[in-house]
């Protein structure tokens, strides 16, 4: 989903999707907020990546989102990579039988 990250040609799907957004921001000349939560559940623990802090208690909302873990400001694609790659640092991860480095969170 990543891919290279700062690559415009080799960038995942989260990237290129914030790029499309932010681009049709602009087109309509339209004010909006964007937010980023970013967490990982890794052995039945959730952990918030943004403020690292482990084994938070999640609380799903009404409107689909979750308390209790920080939530940061994007207001561009440079602003989410540098948020996204600070915040991935803390990820876990570990050798499977196919790759190296896996988050296996999934």
């Amino acid at each position: 989903m990543e891919g290279q990250i700062n690559s415009k040609e080799q960038c995942g799907i989260c990237v290129r999707l914030l790029a499309k957004i932010f681009d049709r921001f602009d087109e309509i000349a339209q004010k909006y907020i964007v937010t980023l939560k970013y967490v990982q559940v890794y052995n039945q623990r959730v952990d918030d990546l943004l403020s690292g802090q482990k084994g938070v208690i999640v609380q799903s909302l009404a409107d689909g989102s979750c308390n209790h873990v920080k939530e940061v400001r994007i207001t561009s694609v440079a602003g989410f990579i540098e948020v996204y790659e600070n915040a991935s640092r803390l990820r876990t991860t570990a050798a499977n039988q196919v790759h190296a480095q896996s988050s296996r969170s999934h």
